[in-house]
């Protein structure tokens, strides 16, 4: 369940174009900034990024495929962030638990 420090983020919002993909961008880095996120090492293979995500923030690299985890510093609440790059589409930022999402873009 998310709590005070994590409940604006507990969203399922669809990356459909370019500007969606580089809000959720900006929305995770100011909360890896703020410290209510930490960034998630990652196992599953689709879950293996190439690039740190501070390349991707500062946009010095970018893989074809983002694919991030974080989780709330504070009720470990985690989300994922992927999208296709190329086109800047095809992806989401959403809580892992679809319970903790309560709203849907």
């Amino acid at each position: 369940m998310a709590c005070d420090h994590c409940n604006d983020l507990c969203i399922t919002y669809s990356i459909r174009i370019p500007s969606e993909l580089e809000k959720a961008i900006v929305v995770a880095a100011d909360n890896l900034k703020d410290g209510t996120l930490e960034e998630l090492p990652t196992h599953a293979p689709i879950f293996e990024p190439s690039v740190p995500f501070a390349s991707v923030v500062a946009e010095t690299e970018r893989p074809d495929i983002l694919a991030y985890r974080f989780r709330c510093k504070t009720c470990g609440e985690v989300f994922s962030l992927t999208a296709e790059t190329y086109h800047g589409s095809g992806g989401s930022w959403h809580p892992e638990h679809e319970s903790a999402s309560r709203e849907v873009f």
